[in-house]
């Protein structure tokens, strides 16, 4: 039996301190996902369980009606956990985690009463590793860090006074990026420079959409 559940909020333009120039957003992504097969006869035994958290808190300036500036940042961690109930180690753990750390600036390049198509320019540096688990014992795989500069396109679309949809594309995007990958048991690093459309390999999900609140 396999089983899926995926929760994805995004709150947004919050005013700080009753300054409606001032903004915050913040998005949470939980995942979770396991498979138990069930044959005749035999005790339902788990395989394997996926669950992976990411949380991205922003805070912005309104500069005016069309441009925005500030900064952001990313926090992931999956874990794939796999059960051998019969082995030496009957716990196999998969983990890796990733942060990320970017100064923006958002510019709205058309618009109507409800709708909007802005850009959202980002200069980012990011990081993480992979490390494995074997009953009681932990060893890391690799690390990574990256850094660059990416262009995404959001649009937004007001559904009331106070409420607005939004939708940032993480498949169609402009950028540079220069990532570095490190072996942890041999020391060797990879280093590789990428640009062009969707340079940056990092980002796992097509797009994201939420909600954003007016005050």
């Amino acid at each position: 039996m396999k089983r899926t559940v995926s929760l994805f909020i995004i709150l947004a333009a919050i005013s700080a301190a009753g300054n409606a120039q001032y903004f915050v957003e913040g998005s949470l992504k939980v995942e979770y996902n396991d498979a138990t097969p069930t044959f005749p006869g035999f005790k339902p035994e788990k395989q394997f369980a996926d669950s992976y958290l990411s949380v991205s808190p922003l805070i912005g300036y309104q500069l005016n009606d069309d441009f925005a500036v500030g900064a952001k940042a990313t926090f992931s961690r999956r874990i794939r956990t796999q059960w051998f109930p019969y082995s030496d180690n009957p716990t196999f753990e998969e983990m890796s985690s990733r942060w990320s750390l970017a100064l923006f600036c958002r510019y709205k390049i058309w618009g109507t009463e409800k709708l909007s198509f802005l850009v959202e320019s980002s200069v980012y540096a990011d990081g993480g590793g992979e490390e494995e688990k074997k009953g009681s014992m932990t060893r890391k795989i690799e690390s990574r860090s990256s850094f660059g500069v990416d262009v995404v396109p959001l649009v937004t679309y007001d559904i009331s006074e106070k409420w607005s949809i939004v939708t940032r594309s993480h498949f169609f995007y402009l950028g540079f990026d220069h990532s570095t990958v490190k072996n942890e048991e041999t020391g060797h690093k990879t280093k590789s420079p990428a640009f062009g459309f969707n340079a940056r390999s990092s980002l796992s999900i097509p797009f994201t959409i939420g909600f954003i609140y007016h005050f």
